[in-house]
C-alpha cells in the first residue's frame, strides 16, 4: 500500500517529494567529493545519496514484499524471503545513521525536517517555498491507497485482521 503511494507521490507530491526533483545521477560524484573533503552542501531536499536511499529502500521493499507473496504461495524459498528482509532492515539502518550523520555533519536537524517537511530559512538563503501537492496529488494518493487496500483484501480477505496475523506468525508470544 505505502509502496503504491510513494510512488504515486513521487509523481505528483509535493516539490521536494517528487523524482524528478531529486533523482540526479550526475550530482553524485560531486556530492562525494564533497562530503570526503568534509563539507557537504546542504540540500532543500534529498541530497544524491539520499535519493539514492530512497530508490533502494522502494526498490528492496518491493522485493521482500514480492518474495513474501512467494514464498506464501509456496513458490520461494522462506531463507531467501528472510535474508532479503533483514538486508532491508540494514539498509533502514544505513540510511538512519546518514541521516543523523548528515544532521551533524551540515549542523541541519534533517529528522526534523523529514517528520515535519520544513527546514529552517537561516540555513537556505535564498531558497523559494517549495510547491505544495495539489488537491489532485492529494485525491491521487488517496485513491492509491484505497485501490490498493481493495486488491490486498481481494487477494487475501482477512489481511488486516488480528486473527490473520496469528494465524501466519503463531499465537503472540509464542516462539518457533
Amino acid at each position: 500500500m505505502l509502496i503504491a503511494f510513494r510512488l504515486i507521490w513521487g509523481l505528483v507530491g509535493g516539490e521536494h517529494a517528487r523524482f524528478v526533483d531529486f533523482i540526479r545521477p550526475s550530482a553524485i560524484a560531486g556530492h562525494i567529493r564533497e562530503l570526503l573533503a568534509g563539507r557537504p552542501e546542504r540540500a532543500i531536499g534529498h541530497n544524491p545519496l539520499g535519493a539514492i536511499a530512497v530508490i533502494a529502500l522502494i526498490g528492496l521493499t518491493g522485493v521482500v514484499l514480492w518474495s513474501g507473496i512467494a514464498v506464501a504461495a509456496g513458490g520461494m524459498d522462506e531463507d531467501l524471503h528472510e535474508a532479503l528482509a533483514y538486508g532491508l532492515l540494514a539498509l533502514i539502518g544505513i540510511h538512519v545513521g546518514a541521516v543523523l550523520l548528515m544532521s551533524a555533519v551540515t549542523r541541519e536537524n534533517l529528522v526534523r525536517a523529514m517528520i515535519g517537511g520544513r527546514k529552517k530559512r537561516a540555513l537556505h538563503p535564498g531558497a523559494q517555498d517549495a510547491r505544495a501537492p495539489g488537491i489532485f496529488a492529494m485525491l491521487l494518493g488517496v485513491v492509491a491507497i484505497v485501490l490498493t487496500s481493495i486488491a490486498i483484501l481481494k487477494m487475501e480477505p482477512m489481511a488486516f485482521s488480528p486473527q490473520h496475523r496469528e494465524a501466519h506468525h503463531g499465537v503472540p508470544g509464542e516462539r518457533d
